[in-house]
This record gives C-alpha cells, sequence and structure tokens, in this order.
C-alpha cells in the first residue's frame, strides 16, 4: 500500500505546466466554431434559417441559449435540448443564440 501511495503522490506532484489544445480555425460569418476535438465539436450560431445534415450514426445535441423555433417541426425554446439525427431543417427567431455539439474531432 505504501508503494502504491507514493507513486501517486509522485505523480500528483509532476510539475508540468497544462497545455491547452490549440484554438479552432475559423468557420463561417454565421457559425463559430467553439470546440474542435479530440472528442467532440460544438459550434455555437445566430438564429435564422439551416439545414444540418450530421453522418449516419452520429447524434448531435442542439442547445438554445436564446431564442425559439423549430427543427423539423418539433418547437423548442432556450434552455431545453432537442437530439439531432441525419438532416435537420432548424428555424430560429432572430437574436437566437444556438449550440450544437456532435461527436469526431473535426467539423461538419
Amino acid at each position: 500500500m505504501t508503494e502504491l501511495r507514493s507513486r501517486l503522490e509522485r505523480r500528483a506532484t509532476d510539475s508540468v505546466p497544462f497545455v491547452p489544445l490549440p484554438s479552432p480555425a475559423p468557420a463561417s460569418d454565421d457559425r463559430t466554431i467553439l470546440a474542435e476535438g479530440p472528442k467532440f465539436v460544438l459550434e455555437r450560431w445566430p438564429g435564422g434559417h439551416r439545414v444540418v445534415t450530421l453522418p449516419e450514426g452520429v447524434m448531435g445535441w442542439f442547445v438554445p441559449i436564446a431564442g425559439e423555433g423549430a427543427v423539423d417541426g418539433v418547437e423548442w425554446k432556450a434552455g431545453e435540448c432537442v437530439t439531432l439525427e441525419g438532416r435537420c431543417e432548424i428555424e430560429a427567431s432572430v437574436g437566437s443564440d444556438l449550440l450544437l455539439a456532435y461527436p469526431g474531432d473535426k467539423r461538419l
């Protein structure tokens, strides 16, 4: 037990500086990539109309921070979460602030 504790203490005291992941490259005027890999991608969008197509077997999490609208006819409002699969048509009110997260290391 003492040997294990000693190894754990050495690991905890390894003073290696934190190295952040590089900032994602700019996307476009109507979307911002907040995180890109290694486990997921997080995008931020303004309100308006858009179509997103997720690859087969990939689920996305659509989280509106502000505003309201509909995804394929299913209404949503700020604070809710809608899971997306396949091709989805999103309509969001002007002034909406929207997040979309999906697994992967590269943006769609």
